[in-house]
């Protein structure tokens, strides 16, 4: 069975903490994927997971990001 986080309304309350990552994603001309939103909003409410995408997907973003922010 597949499970898949739960889809969040980022673009109404985005986080402000996160304004950094998403202006590097605009500056290089991206959007991040929502399963990268979510993943960044986790680890900043200190929740840890396992991100299962294939390759070529993004999920190096969705992990350091979160970090950096």
């Amino acid at each position: 069975m597949v499970k898949t986080a739960e889809t969040r309304n980022h673009a109404v309350h985005p986080d402000p903490t996160l304004e950094p990552i998403h202006a590097w994603f605009e500056r290089q001309g991206w959007t991040p994927l929502p399963f990268q939103q979510t993943t960044w909003e986790a680890y900043l409410e200190g929740r840890s997971g396992l991100i299962q995408v294939p390759t070529g997907s993004g999920k190096t973003f969705a992990a350091v990001m979160g970090p950096i922010a």
